[in-house]
């Protein structure tokens, strides 16, 4: 770690800094994080996040780009009946297998409307499940965390949700109980989340 001057109210740096922090860089096999603290260590955000070029590849969806596992397979599955996009990430040797990364623009317009719209479609599909809700930033972004069952196998399924581009898009991670090989991918392909910017046009 590095000593360093951060805001604390936006430790990832667009605000002029105003007090001592630290800056920690962690290495991964796959991925290298660049996470900021204020100066007592009560916060941290991770502000990068660099998958190694040989393990990640890029993907443009519609209104937004990301970074996904570069020996996964992208199964663009078009619109759903709500004529909302949906793409997802799946290993190349488990296509139809449970575990998977998936981006799905929602009709909802605020985060915990959009939140709760998913926790409604999972209750009726796997009454009572077990279930952790985890509030974060809500101007930027929110967490849901799930666990259910199917086929008397648990499932953890971590949803995120951001705005970008006027939407709010879910970003949801499935994988079988106790698998957590692609949590730190999962991550990565959070952080690289970004919103397609409109072209200028030229005068």
């Amino acid at each position: 770690s590095t000593a360093a001057d951060w805001n604390p109210a936006d430790l990832c740096q667009t605000l002029e800094p105003t007090q001592p922090g630290y800056g920690v860089t962690l290495q991964t096999a796959d991925a290298l994080y660049r996470l900021h603290t204020n100066q007592d260590g009560s916060r941290v955000e991770l502000c990068a996040a660099e998958l190694d070029s040989a393990r990640a590849a890029p993907y443009t969806g519609p209104g937004y780009t990301v970074i996904y596992p570069s020996d996964w397979t992208v199964i663009d599955e078009g619109f759903n009946a709500q004529k909302l996009s949906q793409v997802r990430f799946v290993p190349r040797d488990q296509p139809d297998g449970p575990l998977f990364f998936l981006v799905q623009a929602q009709a909802q317009t605020t985060l915990a409307a959009a939140a709760n719209a998913t926790l409604h479609d999972l209750q009726q599909r796997s009454p009572a499940p077990s279930l952790k809700v985890q509030p974060i930033s809500p101007s930027q972004q929110a967490e849901l965390t799930l666990t259910l069952t199917e086929n008397s196998k648990p499932y953890r399924l971590h949803n995120v949700y951001r705005p970008a581009g006027g939407k709010i898009y879910r970003l949801a991670y499935q994988a079988p109980q106790p698998d957590n090989r692609y949590d730190q991918a999962f991550a990565t392909f959070v952080q690289s989340f970004q919103p397609l910017t409109a072209p200028q046009r030229l005068p």
